[in-house]
């Protein structure tokens, strides 16, 4: 019954619904309560508040912004390799026009690709290009998620 009352004085808070319970945006499945907003449904709790917006934060800090603030590149999350994994692939409208490439390098991850699947030896790849085994990695393993 605690969770019930967290859950409602979160969502009087947060989303300045006064009687949740018998609002129309309530959802409730396995013992959760969820908000129904912007097309989107919301989980109630605190703790899955707080475990979103670390996650949120997370993706954030993979945009590289201009001095004024402006977001000029992005480093997509590989998932197999998770939020902390380095910053290699990145997506930047000025470079390939916008498409993902190895940061440093300037190389397509399709290009990369596209070579290992024509039976290029990895090595030539690595040296043509001057990449390392991680970076080739990050490569196939973006393209093959995307």
């Amino acid at each position: 019954m605690s969770a019930v009352r967290e859950a409602l004085a979160f969502a009087a808070e947060r989303f300045k619904v006064k009687r949740l319970l018998l609002s129309d945006e309530l959802r409730t499945a396995a013992g959760r309560l969820f908000i129904e907003r912007f097309g989107q449904v919301l989980d109630l709790s605190r703790s899955d508040q707080l475990a979103i917006t670390e996650i949120f934060m997370g993706h954030l800090q993979r945009i590289d912004r201009s001095i004024e603030g402006s977001p000029y590149r992005l480093f997509p999350v590989i998932a197999s390799l998770g939020l902390s994994s380095q910053k290699i692939v990145a997506i930047d409208p000025s470079i390939s026009f916008g498409r993902p490439f190895i940061a440093g390098k300037g190389v397509r991850t399709a290009t990369i690709v596209e070579r290992l699947d024509a039976k290029e030896p990895r090595e030539a790849v690595a040296a043509d290009y001057d990449l390392n085994d991680s970076e080739i990695n990050a490569a196939i393993l973006y393209e093959r998620a995307a």
